[in-house]
């Protein structure tokens, strides 16, 4: 019989397996949005198992609305993100230029890693929507009403 182990793999310590009660010894994660959302989705995958999940409506609609606030976060910083991507030197000498180009090219991959975060947090809002709307729909096709003694 198999018998669940718990703990993280963690390559970086020296060692593929380390047990829950130590402490992992990474540097903070440098995008705390992502950070949390990846524990969300640890938390999930524990709850979830082999036998299925049941959230409520209200739960259901509150992570889809965790998500969408997300989402919205990583478009307002994606906007800000446009002012590298239209940074010009201040003068024509070779300093100033790459300088110039070295910004542009840096705001471009900012642009691209949170565009990525934007997508990957709308697609997750989807999810709960979807699971909230069949939940929903499941919830109206077991409703039965009697009407004068008849199941209808």
């Amino acid at each position: 019989m198999a018998r669940k182990i718990r703990g993280f793999a963690h390559p970086a310590a020296g060692a593929v397996y380390i047990p829950e009660t130590a402490q992992p010894s990474s540097p903070p994660p440098h995008d705390l949005l992502l950070h949390r959302a990846a524990r969300t989705d640890a938390a999930l995958d524990e709850v979830i198992g082999d036998e299925g999940f049941a959230f409520d409506t209200e739960t259901l609609q509150h992570l889809a609305n965790q998500w969408a606030d997300f989402a919205r976060r990583y478009r307002d910083a994606r906007d800000l993100a446009n002012h590298l991507t239209r940074a010009e030197g201040p003068g024509l000498d070779y300093a100033s230029v790459g300088h110039a180009e070295t910004l542009v090219a840096s705001g471009q991959a900012l642009k691209a890693a949170l565009d990525e975060r934007v997508r990957y947090c709308e697609d997750m809002r989807d999810r709960f929507l979807a699971a909230l709307g069949k939940y929903i729909a499941a919830e109206d096709e077991a409703e039965t009403t009697i009407d004068k003694g008849r199941f209808e």
